[in-house]
């Protein structure tokens, strides 16, 4: 779901990270990072360019 958002909305990376009820953002930061090998920040910019 948060990769859809970060594509598909103008969310904040915070914002995100509240809505997937993360109490603090650093921690949904470090969680997609460990997953994905990337930042949320920086997978927004990558894919929002390929589209």
């Amino acid at each position: 779901m948060a990769k859809q958002w970060l594509v598909n909305t103008d969310l904040s990376v915070k914002e995100i990270a509240a809505k997937l009820h993360y109490n603090n953002s650093q921690n949904f930061i470090r969680s997609f990072r460990k997953l994905e090998g990337i930042t949320p920040g920086r997978y927004r910019t990558q894919h929002k360019q390929a589209i």
